[in-house]
């Protein structure tokens, strides 16, 4: 099966270097096949008969004995990513949008602890989103909406964003179409 690995808050400035030369090695060393990685920002793709929890165990093993900060990730495999994308609603594909981000949610989050914050602490008049069983995808037509939006206002601000891990709209969709070519999703 494919995944797609995701890791927050990597090779950002000059804090948390991870070479993404010596990450695929590290995968492919653990036993997965085809690692493909896109960017510097950690959006890798591979395939693997092992099971989620068993990947995402190695995966963390991996991490505590290779690095000395932490590495927060997410594992998701192509059906699911692939399921997500098929239910976007058109608002999404308005490609003269501001900002489009998908922020896939971390291992401790689901769609429902998402759901639960922005039903109930959340003002959400202003923001456009569609909350996925992988990411919670945001839009913002203009950079006055952005600024006055709770896109910057909460998503972007801490505790939220330690829960998820974001992908501009071009990342996301340059992740689907490495996917789309690898698989037959």
């Amino acid at each position: 099966m494919q995944y797609v690995l995701l890791l927050r808050g990597i090779n950002l400035g000059k804090q948390n270097k991870v070479s993404m030369i010596v990450l695929k090695k590290q995968l492919i060393d653990l036993g997965f096949l085809d690692v493909v990685s896109y960017l510097n920002t950690g959006n890798i793709l591979f395939k693997t008969d092992k099971g989620v929890q068993e990947i995402v165990d190695l995966i963390s093993e991996l991490f505590r004995t290779s690095y000395s900060f932490n590495i927060p990730f997410v594992v998701i495999s192509s059906n699911e990513i692939m399921q997500d994308f098929k239910k976007l609603p058109n608002w999404w594909w308005n490609n003269n949008s501001y900002r489009r981000d998908a922020l896939f949610y971390l291992r401790e989050t689901n769609r429902e602890i998402i759901t639960e914050i922005i039903e109930n602490q959340w003002d959400t008049n202003d923001l456009k989103f569609f909350i996925g069983e992988t990411a919670l995808f945001v839009i913002s037509n203009s950079k006055e909406e952005y600024q006055s939006s709770l896109h910057s206002k909460k998503i972007m601000k801490s505790p939220f964003n330690k829960i998820v891990t974001l992908r501009n709209n071009n990342t996301f969709n340059n992740v689907i179409k490495l996917l789309i070519d690898k698989s037959n999703c």
